[in-house]
């Protein structure tokens, strides 16, 4: 069937683009400016997703409920309540037709247990009402990390919110970190050294969808996955 063709060209096409995210994401991290051509290439990452499970929801319309209007695949109801006014508006009759069907529909949605949590969010971001907004994004600094080398080869590393604190000394190879009351981190590198200690702080950074406060690489690899999910869960009703 042309419209399985086209799901499976869907996915395979968001494959080329995720590894061209990746690239500009980092990019844009070493830049610290969010590259255009990212929020593209997202933007169109997302949209095809999405476009896979409006075939899906056509598939669904025409095999079950008959009528050539455009369906669109329920993704962002609240509650039950709120899904069953919208798939019986979508589908028509579906509950009567093929409940096992309807009600597996209605176990995608977030509000379930256990539901497909990304599915509300990623509504929020390709809501065709929001279109000119499709994908905010920004740069977040997730923390600060420190390494200290001494000149015999030993080392301390203190990762992601971390930090050493006292009234000692470390010392090694005959240099000495002196503690003196002042705690030591990625935010607070040694003050006190004695002798060839180097320090190196590194920032993490990661870029966010602002608008849904979730990290931008895992989210498209979820949704990708919940799409994935759903296109495969599908199958045996259509």
């Amino acid at each position: 069937m042309k419209r399985d063709e086209d799901i499976i060209a869907l996915f395979l096409v968001n494959e080329d683009y995720l590894k061209q995210i990746k690239e500009k994401y980092s990019q844009s991290l070493m830049n610290k400016d969010i590259d255009p051509q990212l929020k593209v290439k997202i933007k169109n990452y997302l949209e095809n997703l999405r476009s896979i499970l409006d075939y899906l929801a056509k598939e669904i319309k025409e095999k079950y409920v008959l009528t050539q209007d455009k369906p669109y695949f329920p993704m962002a109801c609240k509650n039950k309540d709120d899904f069953i006014k919208y798939a019986n508006k979508q589908f028509p009759n579906l509950i009567s037709k093929n409940k096992l069907l309807f009600d597996t529909l209605e176990s995608y949605q977030s509000y379930n247990p256990n539901g497909l949590k990304s599915l509300n969010k990623f509504n929020s971001l390709v809501n065709e009402k929001k279109h000119d907004n499709l994908t905010p994004q920004e740069i977040k600094e997730m923390g600060r990390s420190l390494s200290l080398q001494f000149p015999n080869g030993a080392s301390i590393g203190l990762g992601l919110g971390s930090s050493i604190s006292g009234n000692g000394i470390i010392e090694s190879g005959g240099a000495k970190v002196i503690l003196n009351n002042e705690p030591i981190s990625g935010n607070s590198p040694a003050k006190n050294i004695s002798g060839n200690v180097s320090q190196k702080v590194t920032i993490w950074k990661n870029i966010k969808f602002s608008s849904i406060d979730e990290d931008v690489l895992p989210f498209l690899e979820l949704v990708k996955s919940d799409v994935s999910y759903i296109a495969s869960d599908l199958k045996k009703y259509l």
